[in-house]
Formats: structure tokens, C-alpha cells, sequence
């Protein structure tokens, strides 16, 4: 430090001085640009925690990536069941294909309006049904029919069925059924999968 002041050839008074000011503007700068801060290190610090927190959850997550890659095999291939909706058309086709293999009888298949078709919130399918009223059939070509049904790797289900015994015949039955078909929609056309 002598040696600064003896280069300028400062008095005993005059470096004190110097020494005196350079503290009061160190003082001055620390008082107006670096105190502020120390406020927001609290606030820092509770950031830097949450932020912790989080990356814990997402490691964890990590850790689970094996399990939930098997978990969304599984459920992309159960979801093999829902048609896309370019195939919609042929749904009543494939009714009646089923019903001509099992030799299932039926005069007609008419659309029927879903609880789904009015409600207004979008989902990831869609569901169409037809119904089939005033069938006289065989309990064995009845039962071919829903098993051909629930056996294929089909989009229609039986939701309704009501059985009775025809009059007349011991072994015929009428009988009426609400069949519903399953349809994918595209992520366009569903509003919620955007958000």
C-alpha cells in the first residue's frame, strides 16, 4: 500500500483521505447496487427449491419410463377395438355380414340417436348405434350372431337386448337389440386433446 502512495507522492493525511473516500464510495455502491439484491435471495432460494422438487418428480418419472412405455403398448393395442372413422361406412355392412354368417334373420337395421350425439363435450371416439327390432330368430342363431360379435376383433357391441319367447313357437324368439359401433376421432376433430 506504501508503495502505491509513494509512487504519487502522498502526504500521511492526503492517503488517509484517499483511503476514507475510497471506502465511502465503496460504501455508497454497496448501499445502492448490491443491498437491493439481498431481498430477492430469499426468493431465489424458494425458486431454486421448487425447482428442485420438480426435478425429483421428473427423475422419478424417469426411473417409470420402461413401465409406462409397456403400459401405452398395451393400451394402443386393446385400443385396436375403436375403428378409425374413414371405416365408419361399412359398420352396417359388417352387421350384416355377422348376421349372414350365423344366418341370424333380420328384416331391418335402423339408426338410432346416442346419449353422446347430443352431448356436446368431445371425446376420443364417437359412438353410432343401430337398431334391429321385431327379429323372430333361433336360439342357436341368436347366440352365433353375439358370439361372432364378441369374438372378432370387431367395433360393435350389443348394448340392449330384450328376449322373449315367440307365440306359437317353443323353440323361436323375438327378440330386439340396440347395437353400437365405436368410431376414432381425429385429433382435429376433438377439441380437448388440443388443449
Amino acid at each position: 500500500m506504501k508503495k502505491l502512495f509513494d509512487h504519487y507522492n502522498l502526504t500521511v493525511y492526503e492517503r488517509r483521505f484517499t483511503v476514507i473516500v475510497g471506502l465511502v464510495i465503496l460504501l455508497i455502491i454497496h448501499v445502492t447496487a448490491v443491498h437491493p439484491y439481498f431481498a430477492e435471495w430469499g426468493e431465489i432460494r424458494s425458486r431454486n427449491q421448487a425447482k428442485e422438487r420438480q426435478l425429483a418428480i421428473f427423475q422419478t418419472k424417469l426411473k417409470t419410463k420402461d413401465a409406462l412405455s409397456r403400459q401405452l403398448t398395451e393400451l394402443e393395442s386393446t385400443g385396436a377395438n375403436v375403428i378409425p372413422d374413414a371405416r365408419s361406412s361399412q359398420l352396417l355392412d359388417d352387421i350384416r355380414d355377422k348376421a349372414k354368417r350365423s344366418n341370424f334373420k333380420h328384416e331391418t337395421i335402423v339408426p338410432q340417436r346416442t346419449s353422446d350425439e347430443t352431448d356436446q363435450k368431445q371425446r376420443f371416439f364417437e359412438q353410432k348405434a343401430y337398431s334391429m327390432n321385431g327379429i323372430q330368430t333361433g336360439i342357436q342363431e341368436l347366440v352365433a350372431f353375439l358370439e361372432i360379435i364378441s369374438r372378432e376383433d370387431s367395433a360393435v357391441c350389443c348394448r340392449d337386448l330384450t328376449l322373449k319367447p315367440a307365440r306359437g313357437q317353443s323353440d323361436q324368439l323375438d327378440c330386439s337389440m340396440t347395437l353400437v359401433g365405436f368410431f376414432q376421432l381425429q385429433p382435429s376433430e376433438n377439441t380437448d386433446v388440443q388443449r
